[in-house]
C-alpha cells in the first residue's frame, strides 16, 4: 500500500522544489477540510455533497500522489445511496489516512526547504 508517492508529483512538478513546496503546502491545508466537510454532509444526511465531495478530493489525491487515499475518494464518489454506517466507515477511513499522509506530506515539504 502506498500512501504517498513523491516521485509522481516531484515528475508532474518537473523536480521544481519551491512548486513542489507550495503545492504540498497546499494539500496539507486542505485535506483537513475535506474530512470536516464530509463529516458535515454526512450529519446533513447528503450523499449529492459526500460524493461531490469524494470527486474533489479524489483529483487532490491523485495529483499528489497518494493512492490510498484516492481509492478511497473513489468509493465515496461512486455511492449510489445514503447508507450511514457505510458512509460513517468511508470517513473513518479517510480521516484514518489523513492522519497517516498530513505528518508525510510535512516531513517531505521540510526537506525541500
Amino acid at each position: 500500500m502506498i500512501h504517498f508517492d513523491f516521485e509522481n508529483v516531484n515528475r508532474h512538478l518537473d523536480g521544481d522544489k519551491q512548486l513542489i513546496q507550495t503545492f504540498l503546502s497546499l494539500v496539507i491545508s486542505e485535506l483537513p477540510k475535506y474530512n470536516q466537510e464530509l463529516s458535515k454532509y454526512l450529519q446533513e444526511q447528503n450523499l449529492n455533497q459526500i460524493k461531490q465531495m469524494g470527486h474533489k478530493l479524489k483529483g487532490t489525491c491523485l495529483s499528489a500522489g497518494l493512492s490510498e487515499l484516492t481509492q478511497i475518494a473513489i468509493e465515496i464518489n461512486h455511492l449510489t445511496e445514503f447508507d450511514a454506517v457505510m458512509i460513517g466507515e468511508l470517513l473513518g477511513r479517510t480521516k484514518k489516512e489523513i492522519d497517516t499522509v498530513l505528518p508525510l506530506l510535512e516531513n517531505k515539504r521540510d526537506e525541500l526547504i
